[in-house]
């Protein structure tokens, strides 16, 4: 199994773990992302913690798998999903926050995992119908548009 050089089964374990300590109910890709392995190596080292009780692993709609520290005391499936989506748009929020008028090109490779456009499409659009965020379009192209947190007096 190939292994990003100087990283340690062991490392990568503890990485893992303090991954998932941080971001309960997150999934396999994201992990990968964040240790730089392949999803199918992540999933073996995932699986290894799985059978050790150092991890949850909950299977939730379509298949998709869940991870959890073995002490997460919260609602793990109902809740999970939704937080998810909550903390990347919060993220987004705080992306277009530090960096006023930024486009979504710009927006998507500040985005610490790496997000298909059309997602990053939908959540800047539900934060534009929400009022969350102002969206100008530049003066001379009209397809480009600019990201500005909405102010509160509006």
């Amino acid at each position: 199994m190939p292994r990003p050089k100087g990283m340690k089964d062991g490392e990568t374990k503890n990485k893992i773990l303090a991954y998932v300590h941080e971001n309960p109910g997150c999934i396999i890709k994201d992990l990968a992302t964040h240790t730089q392995r392949t999803d199918v190596n992540t999933m073996a080292v995932v699986q290894q913690l799985e059978l050790t009780d150092k991890l949850k692993v909950v299977l939730g709609p379509y298949g998709k798998k869940y991870l959890f520290d073995k002490d997460y005391e919260g609602e793990m499936l109902d809740k999970v999903p939704a937080k998810s989506k909550k903390n990347r748009a919060i993220r987004i929020l705080e992306i277009i926050e530090e960096h006023p008028g930024l486009t979504q090109e710009e927006i998507s490779l500040k985005f610490s995992t790496k997000q298909c456009c059309q997602y990053l499409h939908y959540v800047l659009k539900t934060l534009e119908e929400l009022n969350y965020i102002d969206v100008r379009h530049e003066a001379n192209n009209n397809k480009k548009h600019t990201y500005y947190i909405m102010d509160k007096e509006e």
